[in-house]
């Protein structure tokens, strides 16, 4: 329930920042600032979306990162075109957070209601002392290093 209310108040706190016209030019993640890429916008501090990816970044509790992450992956369940089901696809795979191991990750491929292949990795680990959830949305494939844009790639990274 506590970590509910976190993801609330990190959605809630974009929702003000893009309601005060206010544009948001830097981020922060787990401690180290980073500018916003041209042709992108933040949504809050927690997020930043380009034209063909989004990446959110959720500070949580250590114990509550296995319940939140495996709720963004049933969310993903519930995004996908009941009719293409056999496009769903999650697989386990190993990744850096910030070039520190994530204690888990997972790839997921879905046909989205809107019929578009959405791609995502939904990851969860320890940077700098603080637990936090990523998740990386992307039009294209994420199978590689040199699949995830560059932005993204500061912050997630698959170990090769």
């Amino acid at each position: 329930m506590k970590q509910f209310l976190i993801f609330v108040l990190v959605a809630w706190s974009g929702s003000v920042a893009a309601q005060s016209g206010a544009v948001i030019s830097k981020v922060r993640f787990c401690g180290t600032e980073y500018a916003v890429p041209a042709g992108c916008t933040a949504q809050s501090e927690y997020e930043v979306r380009c034209s063909s990816y989004a990446i959110q970044w959720i500070p949580t509790l250590e114990k509550a990162s296995v319940s939140l992450s495996e709720k963004l992956i049933a969310n993903t369940e519930q995004q996908q075109d009941p009719s293409k089901r056999s496009l769903y696809e999650k697989k386990q795979v190993k990744v850096l957070l910030a070039n520190q191991p994530a204690t888990a990750c997972y790839r997921i491929n879905y046909m989205g209601r809107d019929g578009k292949m959405t791609h995502k990795l939904i990851a969860y680990g320890i940077v700098s002392g603080q637990s936090v959830c990523v998740i990386l949305s992307s039009e294209n494939e994420l199978d590689t290093n040199s699949d995830i844009p560059s932005f993204a790639g500061k912050i997630i990274q698959f170990v090769t």
